[in-house]
């Protein structure tokens, strides 16, 4: 039962580590001045799929 507690709280921890990730790249996006709006929009959109896939992938392989 420890164990598991544990094990559930180090994933937690991941997934808000790759959300902090996501959020600090989409701001990056956001505030370049290199890419066109769409070129942004597309890349935030590019980047929350990463993240959803991330998700899915730690969510399938430990449970």
């Amino acid at each position: 039962m420890i164990i598991n507690s544990f094990h559930s709280e180090g994933i937690d921890l991941h997934k808000k580590k790759i959300k902090e990730e996501l959020d600090l790249l989409i701001f990056q996006t956001k505030m370049s001045n290199l890419f066109s709006q769409e070129i942004k929009d597309k890349k935030i959109l590019d980047l929350k799929k990463e993240y959803k896939r991330k998700i899915t992938d730690i969510d399938f392989y430990f449970f």
